[in-house]
């Protein structure tokens, strides 16, 4: 079948009775079942996409607005229990209040007379639930755990919206959380949520005076309490308080438990607690801890483990006091800082301050190898300027010195083998060697930067010198 939501051009729509396709004569009007079939004759049903203990959802094509939506149908064996279709018409009631990115909204109730059967429409999801994603990430290794904790912070954020808004979730779980084809992440299924005042206890004040208004509904109006000792929910991702049936103890903190469980199998690809039956996994949800992360996967990294089991804490007052707070943490992990949950010694806070700097770091060790290396050159010709030298200052006219080519400003290094430390030295030198009978005194002379030699013969050089130490003249 074609899809008019795609291909019908935008046209002037005339609402006729006798019109057959308003009167529920389409070839789809009983594809639901017998729930289905008591949806006014503007929904074709299509396909059941998902049910629950409340109600089946279908996807639907709207014949006025000419779209594809999805409708949740009360189950037929619930529909005359008064308690149930109070339930459900407030779950639509609260998930058309919470409008929030990552909120599937409600565009409609069904509820026209005491003999109607209560549905509700709202936005059609198309997408993967995060079970069946962490399921690929089992067999295929992706999406990585990066994605992952991004689909986790824009969780986080609708939780902390609802929070504020007065509500409380309770039945979080990755079942719960949809991934669309291009990137969109909602939380569903507000069935069991719990309203908790006009904002929810533990929201900041300046977040109270920020939000509009609380969420309401028929029930709180009545003033009708929750069912203390029942238990709903999921046991594998409930907190323990919840999981003991107390439930005028939960807030915002008993939804942080439930992400920091829906963390833990994001980190290990399993549950937090399992079990053969319900009532097993409740046991041991309120007797035991959860396994340590890494416990389960070495290649956890440890700050979301100490993350994960702070969200998880036993005590309400050992967690994050909220969601926002939970999803900062994780934030703080991916800017590579220290996070709240796990304190860091000297030597690992300095290297992760060294991995967050690491390309300039780069260029300063480069720089600094680049130094290293050229620092033995130059010590040698700054040490060599600060040796004691002979220093030509003028040649007499006529002289040997003349004659080999000295000028002033040549630096006399060597004669022979040995080093020029002085005038008198290299007086005593030419001097030795004409009393020996040499016929000549090698000198090694430093005229600017080039070096040369010259072979003196004994006698009179005939050069005005001084001696040089620290560029100071000796007398």
């Amino acid at each position: 079948m074609p899809d008019e939501s795609q291909d019908a051009p935008t046209q002037r729509f005339e609402f006729r009775p006798d019109d057959p396709d308003l009167a529920g004569e389409g070839p789809f009007r009983e594809a639901g079942g017998d729930a289905a079939s008591r949806l006014p004759s503007r929904y074709v049903v299509e396909a059941e996409i998902g049910h629950g203990g409340m109600g089946t959802v279908y996807r639907v094509r709207d014949r006025i607005l000419r779209r594809r939506i999805a409708v949740k149908v009360l189950h037929v064996s619930l529909a005359a229990n008064e308690e149930s279709r109070d339930r459900f018409i407030e779950e639509a009631q609260v998930a058309s209040q919470l409008q929030h990115p990552n909120i599937v909204p409600v565009y409609d109730v069904g509820l026209d007379g005491a003999d109607a059967h209560p549905y509700f429409t709202m936005r059609l999801v198309d997408g993967q639930t995060l079970t069946e994603i962490l399921a690929r990430r089992a067999r295929e290794g992706s999406p990585s755990l990066v994605r992952l904790l991004q689909v986790f912070l824009d969780v986080c954020r609708a939780v902390h919206y609802a929070h504020v808004k007065g509500v409380l979730h309770r039945d979080l779980k990755p079942d719960n959380v949809m991934v669309g084809p291009f990137g969109e992440v909602y939380v569903m299924d507000w069935g069991v949520a719990k309203l908790v005042g006009s904002a929810a206890e533990g929201v900041s004040t300046r977040e109270k005076d920020r939000k509009e208004s609380g969420v309401v509904s028929s029930r709180s109006i009545s003033g009708e309490a929750t069912w203390d000792g029942v238990v709903v929910g999921t046991p594998a991702f409930m907190p323990p308080e919840q999981a003991e049936g107390d439930m005028g103890s939960l807030g915002p903190w008993s939804d942080v438990y439930a992400l920091g469980a829906i963390l833990y199998k994001v980190l290990t690809l399993r549950a937090p607690y399992t079990g053969d039956t319900a009532s097993e996994i409740l046991r041991r949800v309120q007797a035991e801890a959860p396994t340590p992360p890494r416990e389960v996967r070495h290649d956890v990294p440890r700050d979301l483990e100490a993350i994960c089991l702070k969200a998880m804490a036993r005590e309400p007052q050992d967690r994050y006091p909220g969601p926002d707070a939970l999803a900062e943490d994780i934030q703080r992990w991916f800017e590579g800082v220290q996070v709240r949950a796990r304190p860091v010694s000297l030597l690992e806070r300095a290297g992760r301050w060294a991995h967050r700097r690491r390309y300039p770091l780069s260029v300063g060790v480069v720089l600094g190898l680049v130094v290293i290396l050229a620092m033995p050159g130059f010590l040698r010709r700054r040490l060599a300027l600060l040796r004691p030298q002979v220093v030509v200052v003028g040649v007499e006219p006529g002289s040997v010195a003349e004659e080999i080519g000295l000028v002033g400003g040549d630096v006399i290094l060597r004669y022979g083998d040995r080093e020029v430390e002085s005038v008198n030295e290299l007086a005593a030198a030419i001097h030795g060697a004409e009393a020996s009978g040499a016929a000549s005194v090698r000198l090694v002379l430093r005229r600017d930067t080039a070096l040369l030699e010259r072979d003196v013969r004994p006698g009179r050089l005939g050069i005005r010198t001084m001696n040089v130490r620290l560029y100071l003249k000796e007398k």
